[in-house]
């Protein structure tokens, strides 16, 4: 309410003079800083106000007034503060300029004046004070000038049409007289004839048939002149050639499909225009694959692709051929437009084929099953339709299993599963060896029948249990909370209900062995 200032805000550069007035009042910015500001109004301002009528300029505290106006200044008073002082001026002598511009003299205020100056008249106004009249007269002389120029027939200048010396008084561009001395020539039109040979589609200052025409043109001097032309115009020749060529050839000199105009010389000089329409056929692209192997006692049937001939290494001819033992082979093949490449593939080496990766016999028990698990091949195919590397048999019969291997070469091998009357339901392993060799690295039952509710718990020797699970086909890999386990002897209990409802139950040892 007393008209306070209140500021906040953040200051960070070096130094910082929060006085708003002549005095100082610093603080250290050079770690940044917040500040509150509080500006209060002066208690002591005061102010006046002058009202000064004057003939002439008129000077308050050192300062020099020249035209009547309201001014304003500040200065301090007694208190510190604020003095405004309001000075309302007021100059009652007058200055008039008047600025002429005239030719040869100007008559002011009833005198003539004949020379550029800066002229002056005093005036005493009703005020009392002086009233001052200048005049800025500037003169403009009379221009002389001379010139010589020169002019065609039939043209004229500044209405001069014939030879001479002219005296004229002209404005100037100041708009006083400019008296013109001008010496005129006038030139007559040029006559010339000639004969000109030129080829078709040239043309000779515009003309491009034969025949006599008359023409006005510009001679050096830039007056007309007359020439008789003459004219003859030669015929030109002209074919075209279409050529097909293969990538990698050229036909004079070009090597990539387009139109080309060549312009030869005929024996008259005119342009003979030969026309090229090139073709740059795409070779064809035989493919024979990466060099390979080749399985002992199978072949392998070598396809470029399609084409139009076919010459392989031994000179035959078929689209085709069939390769059955190692060897370089390559094939030269055309295509629809003649033209021609090659392709080379080596048979490196002979792989065996797989064989006897199935044992020969094996039985299943009445209501039970068996699995057959074939590993590391890439494919498989059993006679029953599965692709996968196992098969679960619960029926008797023969069944056949073709393999793949990482090589690429194929085999066929299979099993004999005969009935077995005198089943023993479960089969369990005395020891494991789980080294990751891929033999015997899993404790686990082998089940000749389905079975329904299994369980199997496996206990150290201090009684923890170290593993569980209700599937037939998951082991036990020696290990306890991921840390594989010492050699010794565990205790191992099996639970199941057996394909006719008799619930069993097996308890036993198994060792470990590293």
């Amino acid at each position: 309410d007393n008209g306070g200032v209140y500021t906040t805000g953040i200051y960070n550069a070096g130094t910082a003079d929060f006085d708003p007035g002549p005095g100082v009042y610093n603080l250290d910015a050079s770690q940044g800083g917040n500040f509150i500001w509080k500006l209060s109004p002066c208690p002591g301002n005061t102010d006046s106000t002058l009202i000064v009528n004057t003939c002439k300029a008129y000077t308050l505290n050192n300062t020099r007034y020249d035209t009547s106006g309201i001014y304003y200044q500040v200065i301090p008073n007694t208190k510190n503060c604020d003095s405004i002082i309001t000075l309302k001026l007021i100059i009652k002598n007058n200055i008039t300029d008047t600025f002429v511009t005239a030719c040869k003299s100007f008559t002011w205020n009833n005198k003539v004046y004949s020379n550029t100056g800066l002229f002056e008249d005093t005036i005493k106004a009703v005020n009392g004070c002086d009233s001052v009249v200048r005049l800025h007269l500037a003169i403009k002389p009379v221009s002389y000038s001379s010139m010589v120029s020169t002019i065609c027939k039939g043209q004229s200048f500044d209405g001069h049409v014939a030879s001479g010396t002219y005296i004229d008084t002209l404005v100037a561009a100041n708009g006083c007289d400019s008296i013109r001395t001008l010496i005129l020539s006038v030139i007559p039109p040029v006559l010339t004839s000639a004969s000109i040979v030129i080829c078709e589609e040239q043309s000779y200052n515009g003309h491009n048939t034969n025949g006599l025409f008359i023409d006005t043109l510009k001679a050096v001097s830039g007056c007309d002149s007359i020439r008789t032309l003459n004219l003859v115009v030669n015929p030109k020749k002209s074919k075209t050639i279409s050529k097909e060529i293969c990538r990698g050839d050229s036909f004079e000199g070009h090597t990539v499909s387009g139109t080309y105009i060549e312009s030869l010389q005929t024996f008259k000089g005119c342009d003979s225009i030969v026309t090229l329409n090139l073709i740059v056929n795409e070779l064809p692209a035989p493919s024979l694959g990466a060099d390979r192997d080749i399985c002992i006692g199978q072949t392998v049937t070598l396809n470029p692709g399609a084409f139009k001939t076919y010459v392989w290494q031994d000179g035959s001819t078929n689209s085709t051929f069939i390769v059955n033992k190692i060897g370089t082979y390559f094939v030269q093949v055309t295509n629809a437009n003649d033209c021609f490449a090659a392709e080379t593939i080596k048979i490196i080496k002979a792989d065996t084929i797989p064989i006897h990766f199935l044992p020969e016999h094996d039985k299943v028990c009445p209501n039970g099953t068996i699995n057959i698990s074939v590993k590391n091949y890439s494919n498989y195919l059993w006679s029953t339709g599965s692709a996968d590397d196992n098969i679960i048999i619960s029926v008797p019969g023969t069944y056949r299993l073709t393999v793949q291997d990482f090589n690429g070469c194929s085999g066929t091998d299979s099993i004999i599963v005969a009935a077995n009357n005198d089943c023993i339901p479960i089969s369990i392993p005395s020891a494991f060896t789980p080294n990751d060799d891929g033999r015997n690295d899993l404790f686990k039952p082998i089940l000749k029948q389905i079975v329904k509710n299994y369980r199997m718990t496996i206990f150290n020797r201090y009684g923890e249990n170290v593993f569980e699970t209700t599937n037939t086909q998951t082991g036990w890999d020696g290990k306890y909370k991921g840390k594989p386990q010492n050699n010794g002897a565990y205790i191992y209990r099996m639970s199941y209900k057996s394909n006719v409802g008799v619930v069993k139950e097996h308890k036993g040892y198994v060792m470990l062995i590293k």
